[in-house]
């Protein structure tokens, strides 16, 4: 190619490039932006959760690029974020340049090319991350998480750089007791958390473990009625059916005593069946909340549980476990905090909704005045996967939605801990999540290997626990060691 050819090329896409890049950013309604159908980037819960997060601390700052029907290209985690956080309008550029082709093509390339090459200094990101933490920003924030650093070699280190979680060395509890020398009546110290080697059914103890606090939630999964084996030298004996109402009741007594008003408390327990009959003392217990306790039966959440079904005779396997949610009044509730995501989130004011202005105006949701007249949709009930709501109508999104109060299997299940009242850290998690705020106290009355003591560690809540076995206490005190790198205390 001539010299004289090259320049005017380069002069002519350098033109091109200053008139596409000559664009104005627009604020579009985030209900208007249309995901592209074939997008092959995938956007988890906890990704959009984490864009959510840090578009919360630093603001909307990278704009969504749309084409001239308000077409997603690239940004299509940011909506979804947008729509978590209610977010009216999102900053958009508007791409009129690009045919059909190259719009398809850039949809790939945006997300490909930010994964290629590069890499990270593991030591300069440890060492920026851990700064950061000392000013208030969290991992999460910035898109980082315990799994991402580890494949980077920059997880645990020699300062204590946090860890989501260590195995609970259950094998070894009474090696681990005589290491950390743990006794009755003993208060640690464990960062913002403090766990007692106690009862949690006498109230001294629990006034000891609380002092002046108030929790926003308790959380636990209590004894099982003989249906499990505990550790002995404790001096816990396993309670038979007919008894475990009247020694329940203290511990109930003790967990109103120090809940806020807003507080819920959560029981995950479920009964047994032997023989012809299913034991009816988790039911017993349930009414007496109610009906000698006088709290309020809020809801029944569903955890789903995996495995293997089992040979059937007279039972199909057991493949859920209740928790029970009780309050002493009006509780709190934080459903944003545990939203989803979905291939079908109904979008609001979508195809079929109607006139919502009633609802405004009587002031009550609920009923539907007589002569309200619901605009019906367009589509058959088929599909429309389900009938119109009044106020959302049918159109569905890849989005958001909330969950229902039927709980995933989480990570881990009881066996795999090795101990056999265990639970996998996400069941705490998601009720601590749900129902308080960064900073609430978070109170278990039966510890045991620490899952809820963790689970507040990695949420940024404060935990208050109570544990009767020594052995576990030190194996909780142990897997927190793990976990952050800090050595627990005993209090003054």
């Amino acid at each position: 190619m001539p010299r004289g050819s090259w320049r005017i090329g380069c002069a002519c896409f350098s033109k091109k490039l200053m008139k596409d890049n000559d664009k104005k950013i627009e604020q579009v309604a985030t209900a208007s932006l249309v995901p592209y159908a074939k997008n092959a980037k995938k956007h988890d819960a906890a990704q959009v959760a984490a864009i959510a997060g840090s578009i919360r601390e630093f603001g909307f700052n990278n704009p969504v690029l749309i084409d001239g029907d308000n077409g997603i290209i690239a940004g299509h985690g940011r909506v979804l974020a947008a729509h978590q956080l209610g977010l009216e309008r999102v900053p958009c550029l508007r791409l009129t340049h690009l045919s059909d082709t190259q719009k398809r093509a850039y949809i790939l390339a945006d997300n490909r090319l930010a994964e290629l090459g590069g890499g990270w200094d593991a030591e300069m990101l440890a060492a920026e991350l851990e700064s950061l933490s000392t000013e208030g920003i969290t991992m999460e924030e910035i898109g980082f998480d315990v799994d991402a650093l580890e494949e980077l070699g920059a997880g645990l280190d020699d300062e204590g750089n946090p860890e989501a979680d260590a195995e609970p060395q259950i094998d070894k509890a009474e090696e681990l007791r005589a290491k950390w020398g743990v006794e009755p009546g003993q208060l640690w110290e464990l960062g913002d958390h403090r766990l007692l080697c106690g009862d949690c059914r006498k109230s001294e103890d629990v006034n000891a473990l609380m002092g002046k606090n108030k929790c926003n939630i308790a959380f636990t999964s209590p004894p099982y009625a003989e249906q499990r084996e505990y550790d002995a030298t404790s001096g816990f004996k396993p309670i038979k059916p007919d008894e475990f109402v009247s020694w329940f009741e203290p511990v109930q007594q003790n967990v109103r005593s120090i809940l806020a008003s807003d507080g819920s408390w959560f029981v995950n327990i479920k009964p047994c069946a032997e023989n012809l009959d299913t034991n009816l003392y988790v039911f017993d217990l349930v009414i007496a909340h109610v009906r000698l306790w006088k709290w309020h039966f809020a809801t029944e959440f569903c955890w789903e549980r995996n495995g293997v079904p089992k040979q059937v005779r007279r039972r199909f396997k057991n493949q859920f476990e209740p928790v029970y949610q009780f309050a002493i009044g009006e509780w709190k509730i934080r459903p944003d905090q545990v939203m989803h995501q979905s291939d079908s989130a109904i979008l609001s004011l979508g195809e079929g909704s109607g006139n919502t202005s009633w609802k405004d105006k009587q002031g009550k949701g609920g009923v539907i005045p007589k002569n309200r007249r619901v605009t019906r949709p367009r589509k058959p009930a088929n599909v429309q996967q389900g009938q119109p709501h009044d106020i959302f109508g049918d159109d569905r999104i890849v989005g958001m939605a909330y969950p229902g109060n039927r709980l995933p299997t989480f990570v881990g299940t009881h066996e795999a801990l090795g101990h056999s009242a265990a639970f996998p850290i996400g069941l705490p998690a998601w009720f601590i999540k749900a129902f308080t705020d960064k900073s609430d106290v978070v109170y278990e009355p039966f510890s045991g290997s620490g899952s809820t003591l963790i689970a507040c560690e990695q949420l940024g809540r404060k935990c208050r626990a109570i544990e009767i076995s020594p052995a576990y206490v030190a194996v909780a005190l142990q897997r927190w060691a793990d976990a952050t790198g800090k050595t627990p205390k005993l209090a003054a």
